[in-house]
């Protein structure tokens, strides 16, 4: 056994022991991951572990793609007149689908365009139809408010005859009563005035409301021409259009005169009104751009206004003319029984419109036949 005095205790200086700190310094940072990024972090702060998950779960199943959200379809109803049907102005729902926002502006759409093939094949037909140009650069404007839908058309209306009338309104008035936001529906021209309304006292505004002046696309009606009414006087006639009146120079008495537009608006030309006792009582248009409410214009032929008016229209000889017609529509109603509707024919096509109250729309000579010269 060795003695234990070969063995020399070691000493370690200062000096050696900084050396071996400083060794195992070098060491230590040799065995260091290369690829660890230096990120600023102090040495004393723990890292995570990317290959260890706290709180671990189940994995989320794969979520299907969203797709962006659609405005789901309506159902509603669009009413189409009956083609043979002994009830008067019958209409027939028939269902439309849409995702617009505008529904009752849609209705309408869907009643301009008409019945499908096999809906007339069922026996519906068209209730009306538009034609000529659009004086608010669209077929219509509707809008709706305390309740009332507000229907103005910006083309001219045409239709099968005056019968027609009442299967336009009611398709009108069901298709949009069924939503209930609309409880009544006023139905207005081109010029603002109420549809159908052949007293042309404009009802459906209250009575005398006429908001547009005499224009050549005003309408012809039993009662009057656009804003002048028959019965109004001279001043009020002239303040309705917009226009002065002026008398003729020549007329066969003091108490029936004659009055033309004193400046014609957009070419108007061919408009005389018959003037008794400061009233006017007959109105005469030889223009071809206005139209009755039954889609009747100067230029027509005989024929067209026959089957415009189905039936309506009494048929008599024009006096002093070989082939000449009177084709007369007279009112129905006990209210307007006193005033006519004349169309003047060459025995081809309409000359002239004359309307106006009884005894005078008749008159062959005009104020000549109150007091001859």
């Amino acid at each position: 056994m060795p003695h234990l005095s070969s063995f020399k205790k070691a000493v370690i200086q200062p000096s050696a022991l900084l050396l071996i700190l400083l060794s195992l310094a070098a060491c230590s940072q040799s065995i260091a991951d290369p690829n660890t990024p230096d990120d600023g972090l102090d040495s004393e702060t723990p890292q995570p572990n990317p290959d260890v998950v706290e709180n671990p779960t189940e994995p989320e199943a794969p979520q299907p793609k969203q797709e962006a959200p659609t405005q789901a379809e309506r159902r509603l109803k669009v009413y189409f007149p009956k083609t043979n049907s002994s009830e008067f102005g019958a209409v027939e729902p028939v269902w439309r689908r849409t995702a617009n926002i505008g529904v009752a502006r849609f209705a309408i759409e869907q009643l301009l365009a008409g019945p499908t093939a096999s809906e007339q094949n069922q026996g519906l037909r068209d209730a009306f139809n538009l034609s000529g140009s659009s004086n608010c650069g669209e077929d219509f404007q509707i809008e709706i408010e305390n309740r009332v839908a507000r229907l103005q058309f910006c083309r001219q209306l045409t239709y099968g005859g005056v019968g027609d009338v009442a299967s336009m309104t009611y398709a009108i008035e069901n298709t949009l009563q069924q939503f209930a936001s609309v409880d009544k529906v006023i139905i207005l021209d081109r010029s603002g005035n109420c549809w159908g309304d052949e007293s042309g006292a404009n009802n459906c505004l209250g009575k005398g409301v006429n908001p547009e002046k005499l224009t050549p696309l005003s309408t012809i009606f039993l009662k009057g021409f656009g804003p002048i009414e028959i019965g109004m006087t001279v001043e009020a006639a002239s303040q309705a259009a917009g226009l002065k009146l002026m008398p003729e120079t020549t007329t066969a008495s003091q108490s029936c005169r004659y009055y033309r537009l004193e400046q014609v608006p957009e070419g108007l030309g061919d408009v005389s009104l018959m003037v008794r006792d400061n009233k006017v009582v007959r109105i005469e248009i030889a223009d071809s751009r206005p139209q009755t409410l039954s889609g009747a214009r100067v230029g027509d032929s005989q024929e067209k206004v026959l089957d415009l008016y189905n039936g309506k229209l009494k048929v008599e000889p024009l006096p002093n003319s070989p082939n000449g017609r009177y084709l007369t529509y007279v009112p129905q109603t006990s209210q307007d029984s006193n005033f006519r509707l004349k169309f003047v024919t060459d025995g081809e096509k309409v000359t002239g419109i004359i309307l106006g109250q009884q005894p005078e729309v008749n008159f062959i000579e005009g104020c000549l036949d109150v007091e001859p010269l």
